[in-house]
């Protein structure tokens, strides 16, 4: 496209005097042109994939052939009840002589006797951190599957900053440009470059959850919780099998990485003369648009203006952190301010989209009615509960687009979270790239509860599709730890 344009704009450019004199100036100019490269690639730590395949033989040894042992129950019963009667059995009825009675015939016979029940358990503690270990480890590869596989495509950012001032007699120009362009490598060509990490990962997601899977789970599901740390019993610590899954546990323990690491590359660009020529015409291009524009009034429309009372915040910082004073005496220092008391006569003010931010039950039934007949078509909640039951139950019922505050108020935590990434990963990202990841985040999070509302026959209550969705993650969360 912009050979196209050049091809036809070159014929043009070279027969005008005026463009021949502006490049004159512009080549005289002082000009600072400079252009970096920048690309962030992001490498697979395959130290975890390492050392979760070493242990997998060792977890199957296990679960193969686990340990058991037997149990013996003995429990005194009628004799009608007696399921085996054993030598202990006899010996115990000859020290208890009180269970013998004569019967009709002029015979002794037993009234109740020692039953004794045997019974194979492989309830024993190895066998359930083993258990607990299976579970922990599904977790930790799924985790870092899902954050590998949709965040290891490399990015490539070529910054581009131009600046030039030239002017003659007549007239000073002042340019400045920035721009920044950003590329991704799509899903496809990362597939390609890391495809055999990828396969070892997948490889290894398969195994854990036939692990999972096996009989030993299910034997062993519902028994006893096992946490660290773990007792180092002898079996644990003499037996090869088992010492490689206490290994593996300490590393899942103190392993807090995403996964992967991200290598900066950065490098300045060349410029030759053939780009000198093309950005300096852009430059000129640029400047007779401009002039053509502010020179001819009939391109342009001015905006009817409105002027407001402008808020004062030296004042709003002097009463609330120096004095520590309420917000109403902003009235003793801008009487033609206007303040509502409490936060019921905030709600009349007609809008089109109400935020209550400030605390809990401020939005009440009141509340909710008076911004129903003015029009407010949308409710997002920013603060803890800042709306009552009856107030969401009226705006739904009015068709209120309502954003609950379980996902609509997410964003502080979600930012805390992206904190500990940056400090894990030991980067720092700029307010674009953070802006960015919370977006996709807040995104996914209106995703899940639309979602979820849906599925359960709610389509569009928000309120009930970030419930369903924030305990069906904990659900699941619990149950791959074993816990339920």
């Amino acid at each position: 496209m912009y050979d196209s344009f050049s091809t036809q704009m070159e014929p043009i450019q070279e027969d005008d005097r005026y463009f021949r004199y502006l490049y004159e100036m512009a080549q005289a100019s002082d000009t600072t042109l400079e252009q970096k490269r920048e690309e962030l690639v992001k490498v697979v730590d395959e130290e975890w994939i390492k050392v979760i395949e070493d242990s997998l033989d060792a977890i199957n040894t296990i679960i193969e052939k686990p340990r058991r042992f037997i149990t013996t129950e003995e429990e005194v019963v009628p004799i009608s009840l007696a399921k085996k009667i054993s030598a202990d059995s006899v010996r115990h009825l000859s020290q208890n002589t009180q269970f013998l009675a004569p019967s009709d015939d002029g015979e002794i016979h037993p009234t109740k006797i020692l039953n004794v029940n045997m019974a194979e358990t492989y309830d024993l503690y190895e066998n359930r951190f083993v258990y607990h270990l299976i579970q922990r480890l599904l977790t930790f590869v799924d985790k870092r599957t899902d954050v590998i596989f949709w965040s290891t495509g490399n990015e490539i950012r070529n910054r581009f900053t131009m600046h030039s001032k030239i002017g003659d007699a007549y007239e000073e120009i002042e340019y400045n440009v920035e721009m920044t362009v950003k590329d991704r490598q799509s899903f496809a060509e990362n597939d390609a470059d890391s495809i055999d990490t990828f396969m070892r990962i997948d490889r290894v997601r398969r195994l854990v959850m036939a692990l999972r899977n096996a009989s030993f789970c299910q034997i062993m599901q519902g028994c006893a919780t096992v946490r660290s740390p773990i007792q180092r019993t002898n079996l644990i610590m003499k037996d090869p099998n088992y010492r490689k899954c206490y290994q593996l546990w300490q590393f899942m323990e103190r392993y807090d990485k995403v996964g992967y690491n991200i290598e900066v590359k950065d490098s300045a660009m060349a410029f030759d003369d053939e780009y000198m020529v093309q950005m300096y015409t852009n430059l000129i291009n640029n400047y007779t648009v401009f002039k053509s524009l502010i020179s001819d009034d009939r391109n342009l429309t001015e905006l009817a203006s409105q002027q407001h009372e402008p808020v004062q915040p030296k004042f709003i910082k002097e009463i609330k952190e120096v004095k520590r004073a309420r917000i109403k005496t902003y009235l003793d220092y801008v009487p033609t301010a206007k303040y509502v008391e409490g936060s019921k006569g905030i709600w009349t003010v007609p809008c089109d989209i109400a935020l209550p931010c400030a605390t809990q039950n401020e939005l009440q039934l009141e509340g909710a009615e008076a911004l129903v007949a003015n029009g407010c078509y949308a409710v997002a909640e920013g603060a803890n509960m800042p709306s009552t039951p009856e107030a969401i139950a009226y705006l739904q019922s009015h068709g209120i687009l309502f954003a609950p505050a379980k996902a609509a108020n997410a964003g502080g935590v979600a930012t805390s979270g992206l904190e500990m990434s940056q400090n894990s990963l030991r980067l720092s990202w700029t307010f674009e790239e953070v802006d960015e990841r919370l977006h996709n985040i807040m995104v996914n999070i209106y995703k899940n509860a639309a979602d979820a509302a849906e599925r359960y026959g709610m389509k569009g209550n928000l309120v009930a599709g970030a419930n369903i969705a924030g305990f069906e993650k904990i659900a699941s969360a619990m149950m791959s730890q074993g816990v339920v």
